[in-house]
């Protein structure tokens, strides 16, 4: 049977319509902005008392260029827990996905690194959409319900109450025969919003979960902020200036660790270096733009110095663009052991770099030694000596 099995159930005083037409709806009601507060109680396994979250939820519709998320957002929660308040938030904008809690602060640039972005080779299962209570936005409702409707694994049930006002998706999943999953949607019939949702995971199991929300009234007077990094930063700036990974600048980087990145090789392959991972060798990471003139004068330099060192180290050529043509330009040859990196720019950007090119010499635990921004006529001499010191 192809979709799934709509099952109409119709109590007196209430007309049933299509999920077609509740998932149109739900998307117009969201179309320019949503913004709303939700209380999500999670009651576990063996515990008496449900785990609550107040969580506040802001969202817009996304370019339609930007396939990552259904919609931008910004989701920010708190929690009342034995130890105290825990908050945290997430929100996703132009390819950028940031995240904190448990005093950690994670982010994800597209532009960096895709991967994280498609997990398993789908955006649906990406940390832009994978994100804690993004769930919960109308948006991402509609997209779940898109799904139902053409899975045959559900069945379920739409019934309107004209009292309450409200239309209702109630239904449940089933794998091999087995029960997973008991939902239940409720939306307002005068807003298309949504107003509460269930949810029982493993009914019946040891494991079983129950979740339930329930959405406070839309905020028609929000005012709406582009968000972005900046943002974010004015929001919550504990949050950046004690937690991020990547809050570093140039000048404070030394005898701090390396933090950590990612970027493809010249070859077509990955580097990835991990915060604390160290090194075989002393190491000179140089941040370069192939499109910047005395870019190639600039590699011989490093080679020279790293080929002259008494002590045997290792070169990084980190260039911020993208442009193949160019950087095989600068690089010429390529040295053994040499490793050669282009589209960097999550690299310079983690490590405080505003303006190429940018060294920086690291200890084989991976400590930064020092750091030098702009050109030096004896830079030659002064990497030399770096790097005995960073031995």
């Amino acid at each position: 049977m192809l979709g799934a099995l709509l099952l109409m159930a119709v109590a007196p005083g209430m007309q049933a319509e299509s999920l077609e037409a509740i998932v149109q709806r739900l998307s117009a009601a969201s179309s320019s902005s949503y913004h709303a507060t939700a209380r999500y109680e999670v009651l576990l396994p063996q515990s008496e008392e449900p785990v609550a979250y107040s969580v506040s939820l802001n969202s817009s519709r996304t370019q339609p260029s930007d396939t990552l998320a259904p919609c931008c957002y910004l989701i920010d929660w708190t929690a009342e827990t034995p130890s105290g308040r825990a908050r945290g938030f997430c929100s996703y904008f132009d390819g950028h996905h940031y995240r904190f809690r448990d005093k950690r602060l994670q982010e994800y640039h597209y532009d960096d690194d895709s991967t994280p972005f498609y997990a398993r080779g789908t955006t649906a299962l990406g940390v832009q959409q994978q994100a804690q209570f993004a769930s919960l936005l109308p948006d991402f409702i509609a997209e779940r319900l898109r799904g139902i409707q053409h899975d045959s694994s559900y069945t379920y049930t739409i019934t309107t109450d004209s009292v309450r006002h409200t239309v209702s998706i109630e239904g449940k999943q089933e794998f091999a025969g087995c029960e997973g999953l008991d939902f239940k949607y409720t939306f307002s019939t005068a807003t298309g919003l949504p107003v509460a949702s269930d949810f029982c995971y493993n009914p019946g199991q040891m494991s079983e979960q129950s979740v339930s929300v329930e959405y406070g009234a839309p905020d028609v007077n929000a005012t709406d902020s582009k968000l972005s990094e900046p943002l974010l930063m004015a929001l919550y700036p504990e949050a950046f200036s004690r937690y991020r990974e990547s809050g570093y600048t140039l000048a404070n980087l030394p005898g701090r660790p390396l933090p950590a990145f990612s970027a493809p090789t010249h070859a077509g392959e990955r580097f990835t270096y991990h915060i604390g991972q160290g090194f075989a060798s002393p190491t000179v990471i140089a941040v370069l733009d192939a499109d910047v003139d005395g870019c190639s004068e600039m590699v011989e330099t490093l080679r020279t110095a790293v080929e002259t060192s008494p002590t045997a180290a290792s070169l990084i050529l980190a260039f911020v663009s993208n442009h193949p043509e160019t950087i095989a330009e600068a690089i010429g040859v390529q040295n053994p052991g040499e490793s050669i990196l282009s589209g960097a720019k999550g690299l310079a950007r983690d490590c405080g770099v505003t303006a190429t090119p940018a060294i920086i010499v690291c200890s084989k635990d991976g400590m930064v030694q020092n750091a030098h921004s702009g050109r030096n006529k004896d830079l030659a001499a002064i990497v030399i000596q770096e790097i005995s010191l960073a031995n």
